[in-house]
């Protein structure tokens, strides 16, 4: 009874293994491909950031949280994006731009 409570014991533990295994190439895969990448989100999130700076400062002033929330995000996406090692795109010949942006400096 022992033996056959261990073998069932090793077989639900390669299942669970295998199971994780294919989820963290599922959250891998999503990383790194969907909306073009954590990189892109990230990016795209700190070039909302500068819109907002740029062309509604009044809103950003009478609404200082939404700053907030957006550094939150950005917090957010770039750990996701550290633990999953995802890679950062590379450089485009010609564009001196960071890929992703870096964040935008408080203009106080």
């Amino acid at each position: 009874m022992v033996k056959q409570e261990q073998r069932i014991s090793h077989i639900n533990a390669i299942l669970n293994a295998r199971s994780n295994a294919e989820s963290l190439q599922a959250i891998g895969s999503v990383v790194s491909q969907v909306g073009r990448g954590v990189y892109k989100r990230i990016d795209e999130n700190r070039e909302l950031l500068e819109l907002l700076k740029s062309r509604c400062p009044e809103f950003l002033e009478q609404h200082f949280w939404v700053e907030g929330w957006i550094r939150s995000q950005d917090e957010f996406l770039t750990a996701i994006a550290d633990a999953s090692g995802a890679h950062k795109p590379p450089r485009v010949s010609g564009n001196e731009s960071a890929y992703p942006r870096p964040w935008p400096i408080s203009s106080a």
